[in-house]
């Protein structure tokens, strides 16, 4: 390793570190959001230890205040997010944003500084204002790019005086909408001039003239960062969005016209710094993000198209499938080495950017940072802690360099002259260390070492020999040279480079390097070769334990136990001498802090225990198992840090195992949380030799291990498999046991893991998967999922109830009831109990089906199949059908169906008439009501609005019982109001004043009598007597007496045919035709002359009207309007009739269970439904805006008081009741209310038009139509229409065709001949006219 220098303490963790050019001064940006300036120049110059200061060598007094020259806040709070992206954690890391001490810190940092780079040919005696140095630039995680004077900010006077000029000369602070990841400057002999280059947190790279940044024209940070992303800032010359992930580095090649950009995506950007100056070439490049890993489109002829580098300046790599992190320009320019997050050194060769050529695995970490020493040679900062020196093509590890504590290395720079190499990492130190062992001339070095080569020691077995320095011997030199081995040759080098050193041809003859400390005294040095890939020495000094010196040698290199153990061998076969076998890696003292009972020594030795297995054994030797979780999760990180820990549980049982004659079997071990039969079944499968019965060999294994360690069960899996969602979460395990069907498995696994899986994907391909493997059964398709055998009371067995997944349980106990002559009513409520406790049956119903038949519609879709359960009425079960079918809605016969199947033998039918819904236990509102019992006819809002009523409930409670009983599939709900009142047998004649209607002559009144129409072809023949023509005939008053004449000649036609006549004496016929009379007689008097019976039949024929039916929270009037309109269907209109004004009265004045709070009528609009728990729920206002008198007054959003309560009324009904549910409903109104004012002048109603109701008084009629005119600017007199041509608009507007809408609608119905006229109902008739029914 090299000699470390003194390292420098920061106030906060540095993130990045930037030497000046000529000066020694240091520069960095801290996590804190702050710069700090050192100087290089410390009080004392003795080397300190490498670890920051924590030993006897370290940093002593207050070394901070004697390099810290300044220290300047340059990041502002950040925003809490910025983008949108989902950053890796090394993202995080590069961006300040670290995990330190195990907690992530947040706010501004400063992530990259950088030096203003000096001219090409400056001289190191120049001043600063001419070599370069004059600014610092700085880059923040918030955006920002700023610069600061050097010369100020280092100024001691400047700093402690307020009124000094600030060192920030400029600010850009919207440089990015995204954190800043990465700032680099080009060289003065680009065609931009020294520009920066700033790269952010999402791909974005931006080119920057320090000369137009100087004007302090910013943009304004806005509140959302996105906002200027096609707007660049000021000073921004160029701008490339050609990646999808954060910016690790740039390199330019030698004369700055190419500028390289490596990216976290997985690509290497090539851009053109010449595109900057071109003319007609686009100042913004963007490339949509897209998934890197995603199969790329089939490649398409790129003929006649130009490339992205002529079109947008850049070229962009194949994706390596790799983070990219740092970049270094070798071998003259010919390659070009990136440094990868897999510890790969990958390089391009130049202008051949689509995929690497040359590759050098080793590193065991990421290789996060890269330093150019020369052509040849690098040094890389590594993840594990490690800075190492490299030689490219041929590739070779020479050595390292320094090492971080194993905290991840974050950059590497060069000081002035290039004597100090500058690293830093995640604590708060910058280490130092001493690169004169770097600068050596290879020549001198050469000479020297060609006369003190010594002849190779002999080779140990297994080792290759290497140059042994004598004790005590010396050597300036801090590099050794060492005779190229044959087979170190690179076999990786790059053929297509012919230019380097690593071109074709012979190769001359390279010289290994290794660092040592100057005077120190070898006792062995042994050459070792890792994996074939490199070669590295292992140097034991005297007295220095072999173990110890292999293991710190090896570890950087991944090497595991056994090797290093081989090693070891070998080298006391050399004769090394020893005093312990193993290193000692890790030593603590354990104490338990809760009560101190307990405390003792842990130690760690590099002997091949797993770490995981040394602390369970020192929480077992030590009786603190109950603590081992605790144990390992404190110590388990520390140790894996310094071995590899290839498992995460530890073993709790291990032996070697043996046959009955002594033959060696293998080492069994068991881990924790393994299950013991499974791991014994396994290991006794893999035994080569006969060991018998092995099923009765691993049973007596178990019974010895169970002894030692917790089994479960006795039975092994036999084969697994892992469930996982199209998302890739995943579900669990499918677990195959000894002698289990592989369906009963799937089965299983579904039953019990309670999601909604593709059951018969899953089961097929099991099948196929499992069914091919030996010891599997694999015997049917079905699996089951109760298998039990049943005893009689009695105990004695009767037989094995045996249930498949496809049936219904309640149906398979009922046939195994009735197969074994068992009685159900007995046995099955017991076996149901035990059936459907179980994990894997699931129990639809507790009765079981006797009676099943496929019910399909009448285009033949089948709909469902009707089953009829043990013990209940048909009638139910077919009516549960419907309702849970959705027949009713669709129309159909419901008895029809009921009558058909109680034909049916099998069916026993008690009733025809189902029961909706029934409780035997009914509570309401905590008041026990006891059995409840809800009819087909009857609604389910009538029958609780009756309980409620008759036990003094609330509306909450019918609201709670209305939702639990309608929200069940099997019952229908028609309304969800109840009906509070109910007028039946309504005759429109009972109300008339003036005039007896009765007492008019009514012919064939038998008409009217419901005995006569229900006689077979009554109806028929009613319907005939009240045509027109009918009537006419009967009502003549010949009518008997043609009747009577018509029989009389038929009668003595008939006396007087040839046989008749001879056999009827003539006397007979006389008496017949008296008979005759008579009869004429009686039929004039009884069918066709009106009686008391008859007069009443044809007035309430005459007279018949709708019921009229009021329900909850409806008013009277709004209901007797709505039943008004109604009844004007088949009679003449009733509204403002004396019959409408009677029954008003009624209903307010007479009837207790209604309250009219008004006596005008609203206008009825029904505005949708709400579909609630699957029941709809119709919204039903009343417009009271038809109502001059109405007492509403208007509240926010153009509501009134009474449309909110109407919502509130409405909401009141709903359990549980949705959030803002008044709210909402009543905007829902609002807005249906104004879409209906929008239209009403189009509407055919002429009240509608008006926006009237039909009981309107004529007095509003002329108001409303003059003020619908007047808002159209039109007056209602003295103006009258005349539209014959004489007077003709050219263009009427909108309005002027409203206003005279309005006006053609008051006269159509200002006075009350046309009123009644225009009130009356139409009948279509067969040519599609509209008729008024007269």
């Amino acid at each position: 390793m090299a000699t470390p220098l003194r390292p420098i303490e920061c106030s906060a963790q540095p993130l990045s570190i930037a030497f000046h050019p000529v000066k020694d001064l240091l520069a960095a940006g801290l996590v804190d959001g702050t710069v700090e300036i050192h100087d290089l120049q410390p009080n004392d110059d003795a080397p300190a230890s490498a670890n920051g200061g924590d030993g006897d060598d370290g940093m002593e007094g207050d070394d901070e205040a004697d390099t810290i020259l300044a220290s300047i806040q340059v990041a502002k709070e950040a925003p809490p997010s910025k983008s949108s992206t989902q950053m890796l954690a090394k993202v995080d890391a590069s961006a300040g944003e670290r995990a330190i001490g195990g907690k992530a810190t947040q706010g501004p940092s400063c992530r990259s500084v950088l030096f203003s780079r000096p001219p090409a040919n400056n001289s190191n005696d120049a001043s600063m204002s001419q070599s370069g140095g004059e600014h610092l630039y700085t880059v923040c995680n918030g955006g920002s790019l700023r610069c600061l004077d050097t010369e100020r900010a280092c100024s001691l006077e400047s700093a402690n005086n307020t009124g000094a000029p600030s060192p920030i000369l400029w600010s850009v602070e919207n440089a990015h909408n995204l954190g800043i990841n990465k700032l680099y400057q080009l060289p003065h002999s680009s065609p931009c001039g020294p520009a920066l280059v700033t790269g952010d947190d999402i791909g974005t790279v931006r080119l920057w003239d320090t000369r137009l940044c100087g004007n302090n024209t910013q943009i304004t940070q806005k509140s959302n960062p996105f906002d200027n992303l096609m707007q660049l800032p000021t000073g921004c010359i160029q701008h490339w969005k050609v990646n999808h992930d954060y910016i690790t580095d740039f390199e330019t090649n030698g004369d700055g016209t190419t500028l390289f950009a490596s990216s976290a995506d997985g690509t290497l950007s090539v851009l053109d710094v010449r595109f900057v100056n071109r003319k007609n070439t686009p100042r913004s490049v963007s490339v949509k993000d897209v998934d890197p890993h995603a199969p790329t489109a089939p490649p398409q002829s790129s003929r006649g198209k130009k490339s992205t580098w002529d079109t947008s300046g850049y070229v962009q790599s194949d994706n390596q499938e790799d983070e990219l992190l740092s970049l270094a320009l070798i071998k003259n320019g010919a390659k070009l080495l990136v440094g990868t997050q897999q510890g790969i050194l990958s390089l391009f060769s130049y202008n051949i950017w689509g995929d690497i050529s040359d590759r050098f695995p080793g590193h065991p970490q990421s290789i996060d940072a890269l330093l150019k020493v020369d052509e040849d040679t690098v040094l890389t900062g590594s993840s594990d802690g490690l800075v190492r020196a490299v030689n490219l093509l041929p590739n070779s590890l020479l050595g390292v360099l320094g090492a971080h504590d194993g905290f991840p290395i974050e950059g590497l720079g060069f000081s002035a002259g290039r004597k100090v190499v500058g690293s830093v990492s995640h604590d708060e130190y910058i280490r130092l260390w001493d690169a004169s062992v770097l600068n050596e001339d290879d020549a001198d070095e050469e000479e020297e070492e060609d006369g003190m080569q010594e002849e190779p020691s002999k080779e140990a077995p297994g080792l290759k020999g290497a140059a042994t320095k004598a004790a005590g011997e010396d050597s300036e030199d801090d590099w050794e040279d060492m005779d190229e081995d044959e087979e170190m040759k690179d076999h990786d080098s790059d053929s297509d480079d012919s230019g380097g050193e690593g071109g074709g041809g012979s190769k001359p003859k390279q010289r290994e390097k290794i660092f040592k400390s100057a005077n120190e005294e070898f006792f062995s040095d042994l050459a070792v070769d890792i994996d074939n890939r490199w070669q590295t020495n292992v140097v034991i000094r005297e007295g220095e334990q072999p173990a110890d010196a292999i293991f710190t040698a090896l570890r950087p290199y991944g090497v595991d136990h056994i090797a290093r153990r081989t090693i070891f061998e070998e080298a006391k076969k050399a004769g090394v001498p020893y005093t312990r076998e193993s290193t000692l890696l890790f030593s603590q003292n354990i104490v338990l802090q809760e009560d101190d009972s307990f405390s003792g020594l842990f130690t760690f030795y590099d002997d091949g225990t797993q770490p995981i297995d040394a602390l369970y054994n020192f929480a077992k030797e030590h009786s603190i198992q109950s603590r081992f979780d605790g144990l390992r999760d404190a110590l388990l990180p520390k140790l894996c840090e310094l071995v590899p820990c290839p498992r995460k549980r530890p073993r709790i049982w291990h032996n070697k195992i043996t046959s009955e004659d002594g033959k060696p079997l293998g080492v069994l071990e068991i881990l924790d949380e393994d299950e013991a039969v499974d791991t014994v079944d396994g290991f006794v499968q893999r035994i080569a030799v006969d060991v018998g019965d092995r099923t009765a060999f691993r049973q007596n294994l178990l019974s010895v291990i169970c002894k030692s360690v917790t089994c479960t069960r006795r039975v092994p899996v036999l084969y697994r498999q892992t469930v996982t969602t199209p998302d890739g979460r995943t579900i669990g395990d499918v677990e195959v046991f000894e002698g289990e069907e592989v369906i009963d498995a799937a089965v299983r696994f579904i039953r019990k893991s309670n999601q909604s899986l593709d059951e018969i994907a899953l089961k097929n391909h099991l099948l196929q998967r499992a069914c091919g493997i030996d010891r599997l059964k694999c015997t049917r398709n079905v699996g089951v999922v109760y298998n039990q055998k049943i005893n009689a009371e009695g105990g004695a067995p009767i037989n094995t109830l045996t249930i498949y997944e496809n049936e219904e349980p309640a149906d398979a106990v009922f046939s195994w009831c009735k197969e074994h002559n068992v009685a159900a009513a007995s046995y099955m409520p017991s076996i149901m109990n035990a059936v459907c406790g179980s994990d894997l049956v699931v129990c639809n119903r507790q009765r079981a089906s006797y009676f099943k038949i496929p019910i399909s519609s009448p285009e033949g879709e089948h709909v469902n199949t009707l089953e009829l359960l043990v013990g209940h009425e048909p009638a139910d079960d077919i009516y549960a059908f419907f309702a849970s079918n959705g027949l009713f809605k669709k129309g159909w016969d419901f008895r029809g169906v009921v009558n058909q199947l109680c034909e049916k033998p099998a069916v026993n039918c008690q009733r025809r008439k189902a029961v909706k819904h029934y409780d035997r236990n009914f509570t309401m509102g905590n008041v026990t009501i006891g059995p409840l019992v809800v009819w087909e006819d009857e609604e389910v809002a009538d029958v609780l609005y009756s309980v409620r009523k008759s036990h003094n409930l609330t509306l909450h409670d019918q609201v709670v019982k209305f939702n639990e009983i309608c929200k069940k599939p099997e019952v229908v709900c028609e309304r969800t109001r109840a009906v509070v009142f109910h007028k039946t047998e309504i005759t429109k004649l009972d109300y008339e004043k003036f005039g007896n209607e009765t007492c008019q002559r009514q012919f064939l009144g038998v008409k009217y009598r419901s005995a006569f129409v229900n006689l077979p072809f009554g109806s028929k023949v009613a319907e005939l007597l009240k045509e027109d023509a009918a009537k006419a005939v009967v009502e003549h008053p010949l009518f008997c007496v043609g009747i009577l004449v018509v029989l009389l000649a038929t009668l003595h036609i008939v006396a007087r045919t040839g046989r008749v006549r001879e056999k009827v004496h003539p006397a007979f016929t006389w008496t017949l035709s008296i008979w005759l009379v008579f009869l004429v007689a009686v039929l004039q008097a009884v069918l066709v002359e009106p009686d008391t019976a008859v007069d009443q039949a044809m007035h309430v024929y005459e007279g018949k009207l709708p019921d009229l039916i009021i329900l909850e929270d409806e008013e009277p009037v709004d209901a007797l309007l709505k039943w008004g309109k109604l009844a004007a269907k088949d009679h003449h209109p009733i509204v403002r009739e004396p019959i409408y004004w009677e029954i008003l009265d009624e209903l307010c004045n007479q009837t207790e269970v209604l309250t009219c709070t008004r006596t005008r009528a609203w206008e009825f609009l029904n505005v949708g439904a709400m579909t609630f728990f699957g029941q709809d729920y119709p919204i039903e206002v009343y417009n009271s805006a038809v109502d001059p008198t109405a007492d509403c007054h208007p509240t926010s959003g153009g509501a009134t008081s009474c449309l909110e309560k109407a919502a509130a009324q409405f909401c009141e009904r709903l359990w549980p009741p949705p959030n803002n549910c008044v709210r909402d409903i009543t905007a829902h109104i609002v807005s249906q209310i104004q879409s209906t004012d929008e239209k009403r002048l189009d509407a055919k109603c002429s009240y509608k038009r008006l926006a009237l109701e039909m009981d309107a008084p004529g007095r509003e009629l002329y108001k409303r139509a003059a003020s619908v005119a007047r808002e159209r600017r039109m007056n209602m007199s003295p103006f009258r229409r005349v539209d014959n041509g004489t007077l003709a608009f050219d263009t009427w507007s909108r309005e002027t065709a409203e206003a005279h809408t309005a006006i053609d609608t008051f006269h159509k119905i200002h006075d009350p001949e046309s009123r009644e006229w225009n009130d009356k109902p139409c009948t279509p008739y067969k040519d599609g006219n509209m008729m008024i029914e007269v």
